[in-house]
């Protein structure tokens, strides 16, 4: 099964509005925004090593450390 991305959730969230379906727009809402956190919060906690790594290469986890 495809896993649906924000933008889709986005839009069945609309469809389900227009055709009335609360529940539905309730969790598609929950969902987009559970996707936006998971996503940029990855991409922070990447930054985050990245820089850990720039400022000490021998640190845990780092190409050719330790």
């Amino acid at each position: 099964m495809r896993r649906a991305r924000g933008s889709q959730q986005v839009v069945a969230a609309a469809v389900a509005a227009r055709a009335g379906a609360v529940v539905t727009v309730v969790s598609q809402g929950v969902m987009a925004v559970l996707v936006c956190v998971v996503v940029f919060g990855g991409a922070q906690l990447q930054a985050h090593e990245d820089q850990r790594c720039r400022d000490m290469a021998s640190a845990v986890g780092c190409e050719g450390g330790g």
